[in-house]
């Protein structure tokens, strides 16, 4: 019989486990009130609040409930109620301000998606515990807990961190059902398919892509000929399409109940994104056409938002959004942004001992070991032909797959003296990452590992860099340099009047001026609003997203 969580967590490793994410959940934490909200920030938690407080979802269905009302239950618990503003950025500004206890509630709104960052720690501990052994997830755990990534994107009101816990536990529960499809698994599973989808719109892609190979590769592992009744499925098959049902009834109901049980069409245009896709199908057969359209606009759907939702992305993915990578910017996508994201996003250790877990499972031949890898595969394969290259929170599921790829590295065997020579370069590599990470705080969302500080310029903004976190910062440094005025060019959704400031004007794009300037490094590098101050020597730098400058004459650079 399989122990349950409690049972796993016994032993050493297992508190060494838990030490460690308690650990990282501090190092969070202490982040909250440093950083300013980041751009995508206020959005999540007006529409969360209206979730809770209106007992609806209809400012913004481009991104599901569930992390999005994670963020708004505290502040609501904390007396915070909805402001009636019809814009969800103005709403959610006025939430973050209320009462005049900006930090208070920036920061209870952030301690409410630490529970997503300790199920995915969870889900890398039961994973590679199950396959691996305690010793092995111990590391992983160590590993994944240390990832600048991961502590950036736990300690923000957004929606990635949900998405990178349910993602790993859905395809955990997966591998789990697969092994022995029982009723309590299929009942997991399905659960943890809805969550998934339910964290972010990503979701269910992804989860889409990574059972396909899965099924795949158990298939060509697993498959012995038998001989069945002709015509009748064979006792397992049956049992397992049985299994099936209960799961995607489960999903379904909890799908439906985080869109609180809302009816309605699937659509309620007649020329939208879902209409140009049916002219395609249906090669420009109207009566096909109109009737696949009278039959979606019917009211009679349920959580018909969610399937709006997919629509709204898949419109935005084509339509393209404006990128940077590697010096330059784009509009749409380019093929090699994630994959290089991930490279000077990861810290180099963890890089090597997930490939080289990689070839260790890849050496072992069996498709439990494979499914991590194979997850971790199918999501990169997702995202290169994207045209929505917005920063590595878009791949952030990957992290707790590889960290359980990591856990095979550390999964000693061989000889006496092959072991010793593995567990030496395991102790070098996790303390080299651990001495990274604890250099990185509190900047974790502005973390690049070695290679990217090769370059002079940033390979990467946007989220990577600069999502307008350090208002804050920017306030204490023109209070200790006792600035009386400032123009400031700032990328983020926060009013620069509130954060203390002296007396501020906007920076005119393209417009020189004198005088002391703080500009965001998203727009200073990647446009040409303020490409006049770019060859000037900024007088400091703010955290890692602003620059300050002092300019006397604008005819000359210095």
């Amino acid at each position: 019989m399989t122990p349950g969580f409690l049972g796993r967590i016994r032993g050493r490793p297992g508190w060494l486990a838990v030490g460690l994410v308690l650990l990282a959940s501090a190092r969070i934490v202490a982040t909250h009130r440093v950083f300013s909200q980041t751009y995508d920030e206020p959005a999540h938690v007006a529409a969360g609040m209206e979730w809770l407080d209106k007992g609806r979802y209809t400012y913004e269905l481009l991104h599901p409930p569930l992390a999005r009302v994670a963020s708004a239950v505290l502040p609501y618990a904390d007396g915070i109620r909805s402001m009636g503003n019809a814009d969800i950025w103005k709403e959610g500004n006025d939430l973050l301000y209320a009462r005049g206890t900006y930090g208070r509630n920036l920061a209870l709104a952030r301690l409410g998606i630490l529970p997503f960052f300790v199920l995915a720690a969870g889900v890398v501990w039961m994973w590679t515990t199950a396959l691996f052994g305690g010793r092995a997830a111990l590391v992983a755990v160590a590993m994944f807990t240390t990832l600048p990534p991961v502590l950036a994107h736990a300690g923000l009101a957004t929606t990635d961190m949900a998405a990178a816990a349910t993602v790993a536990l859905a395809l955990f529960a997966l591998v789990r059902w697969l092994e022995a499809p029982t009723g309590a698994r299929s009942t997991v599973l399905g659960i943890a398919m809805a969550l998934a989808a339910l964290s972010k719109v990503s979701g269910p892609v992804f989860l889409v892509a990574s059972v396909v190979p899965l099924l795949v590769v158990r298939w060509a592992m697993t498959f012995r000929q038998r001989a069945p009744v002709a015509g009748e499925p064979t006792p397992r098959v049956a049992r397992r399409v049985g299994s099936l049902g209960v799961a995607a009834a489960a999903a379904v109901l909890v799908v439906w109940a985080g869109y609180r049980f809302s009816t309605g069409p699937l659509f309620t245009s007649s020329d939208g994104f879902h209409v140009r896709i049916l002219d395609r199908v249906t090669g420009g057969n109207e009566t096909i056409r109109d009737a696949v359209i009278a039959a979606t606009h019917a009211p009679v759907y349920p959580a018909p938002e969610f399937v709006r939702g997919l629509s709204s992305v898949a419109w935005m993915n084509q339509a393209g959004r404006a990128s940077y990578v590697l010096g330059s910017s784009h509009h749409g996508g380019v093929w090699y942004f994630f994959p290089v994201a991930l490279a000077v996003k990861t810290p180099v250790p963890f890089l090597i001992l997930a490939v080289m877990g990689a070839v260790a499972v890849l050496r072992r031949r069996r498709w439990r070991d494979l499914a991590p890898v194979l997850g971790a595969g199918a999501i990169m394969a997702v995202v290169i032909p994207m045209n929505i290259n917005l920063g590595l929170r878009h791949v952030l599921p990957i992290y707790p797959l590889l960290a359980v790829i990591v856990g095979a590295a550390a999964a000693v065997e061989g000889s006496v003296r092959r072991r010793r020579i593995q567990a030496g370069l395991l102790l070098l590599l996790v303390a080299w990452q651990v001495i990274s990470s604890i250099r990185a705080h509190p900047d974790y969302l502005a973390w690049f590992n070695e290679l990217a500080r090769l370059r002079a310029e940033p390979v990467l903004l946007d989220s990577d860099l600069d999502w307008g976190q350090d208002l804050n910062r920017l306030a204490d440094t023109l209070r200790a340099r006792r600035i009386p005025a400032v123009a400031i060019g700032y990328w983020g959704t926060a009013d620069p009047e509130r954060h203390g400031l002296p007396p501020v004007r906007r920076l005119a794009p393209g417009v020189p001026t004198t005088g002391w300037i703080a500009v965001s490094r998203y727009p200073l590098l990647s446009g040409t609003d303020y490409q006049w101050l770019r060859d000037r020597q900024p007088a400091a730098l703010i955290g890692k997203s602003m620059l300050l400058f002092h300019v006397s004459d604008t005819s000359a650079s210095r």
